[in-house]
């Protein structure tokens, strides 16, 4: 690994811990990675014969025609063309300050995949194994058990010296540090997803550190997703439990592994809903709003008045600035509250909304590629991060905020760049 590729891995490792601790900070190691993509450039330019060489060890990758490296890694592009379907839609939207303000807020898209598309051509793929991406998704899930047990050593001062605390209620109190319950939910079930992954590879070389390690950032990562109390969250991690124990046991055979971890989950899960009285009230209060149909909560409210907003708008949408004042009447009606500190709660809806069919059809397009490389390749981290990314879109505009954006795109890239020992974008996969 040559000296800017080790800044390059670090940066990259520095992205993807700083994700659940601080979009601050991510967004500066997002600028880090451009910069020190320049210097790489620059680099080896100056070092025609380890470029060479470089590419060689690419395989075809290093003889590939501007034409033959577009067809090769498109979908690395797809961040760019859903963030340019927002751009276009100040052609016709009438408010342009929140529009350009829009598109600001979602520059992380443009510029994250332009780097990993630059990148690849730089020889990334060269020399990001699967091991190395492996440390990539951990720097994530170890930063995420360092940030649960401060909090637990926080609030457990806080509930010692105050009778009226509880872990319950103070886990998440926004004097210590403030988490968004929907991105820190998404956090935790990559983590999962990546963690099973971890599991269910039968290498007997891993050492036993290396098990309990995994088993001990499972159980703090389920711990950390039932304080968070995400409604959303919850549901996805049902959902996730169930494409792992199928996965378990139909394509790992591991029946009695399989049986075993049913009976402990279901243990689990009913021992948590009767211990934890907020969260059982939350949850049976959504099931029975759900079942009649009716409700106060203003985002089903919302929800509905935008999709009938956006239906209405085809095919091109309202624009990217007109999207939050068609609902602001509604929502000031609702609740008194301005529509700036407001979104649809649906990010399929938002999209919609602001750029019409185009935009939307590029953001299914994107977790329809990674779904297609999870089921081709039988890897449960993609399969997983789609299922999270699908079904949370459904509750929240992830896309809204740059603790999302950087998430998402980071995730994307990276399960989708073709790495030394994978080959895995859309040649092989489409």
């Amino acid at each position: 690994m040559r000296w800017y590729q080790a800044i390059e891995f670090a940066l990259l490792a520095a992205l993807m811990a700083t994700i659940p601790l601080s979009f601050n900070a991510s967004l500066w190691a997002m600028v880090a990675l451009l910069a020190i993509l320049v210097v790489k450039g620059i680099a080896m330019g100056c070092e025609k014969k380890h470029l060479t060489q470089s590419f060689e060890a690419d395989g075809d990758h290093g003889r590939e025609n501007s034409r033959t490296r577009l067809r090769n890694a498109w979908p690395l592009l797809l961040p760019l063309l859903y963030w340019l379907c927002y751009a276009v839609s100040l052609l016709w939207t009438d408010n342009l300050a929140d529009g350009w303000r829009e598109l600001e807020k979602l520059l992380p898209l443009p510029l994250l995949s332009i780097y990993f598309y630059i990148s690849r051509d730089l020889g990334l793929g060269s020399f990001l194994s699967e091991n190395r991406k492996r440390m990539l998704f951990w720097a994530m899930v170890l930063s995420i058990d360092i940030l649960f047990v401060v909090r637990l050593i926080v609030v457990g001062c806080h509930v010692a010296t105050d009778e009226k605390a509880t872990w319950a209620t103070n886990l998440f109190d926004d004097k210590f540090y403030y988490i968004h319950h929907s991105y820190m939910a998404l956090y935790l079930l990559a983590g999962l997803a990546f963690l099973y992954t971890e599991m269910a590879k039968r290498q007997s070389s891993r050492p036993v550190g290396h098990l309990v390690l995994t088993l001990v950032s499972m159980l703090v990562s389920v711990a950390f997703l039932v304080f968070v109390n995400s409604r959303a969250g919850i549901l996805c991690l049902v959902l996730l439990i169930g494409c792992c124990l199928a996965h378990l046991f139909f394509y790992e055979k591991r029946r009695v592994a399989t049986l075993v971890a049913t009976v402990l989950l279901a243990g689990g899960a009913t021992g948590v809903y009767l211990l934890l009285p907020d969260s059982q009230h939350r949850l049976s209060a959504t099931i029975s709003e759900v079942s009649e149909g009716d409700t106060n909560d203003a985002r089903f409210d919302i929800n509905k008045k935008s999709v009938g907003e956006a239906l209405s708008a085809l095919p091109f949408g309202v624009g990217a600035g007109d999207r939050m004042d068609i609902l602001s009447s509604h929502y000031e009606g609702k609740d008194g509250k301005t529509a700036h500190v407001f979104n649809p709660h649906n990010q399929y809806v938002d999209t919609l909304l602001a750029t019409g069919i185009a935009g939307l059809a590029v953001l299914v397009l994107m977790l329809t590629l990674v779904a297609i490389v999870g089921f081709r390749q039988h890897d449960m981290m993609a399969i997983g991060f789609c299922l999270i990314m699908a079904v949370s879109l459904l509750f929240e505009s992830i896309l809204e905020r740059q603790m999302g954006l950087v998430f998402f795109v980071a995730f994307y890239c990276l399960l989708l760049l073709k790495t030394k020992n994978n080959s895995c974008l859309c040649k092989q996969t489409i």
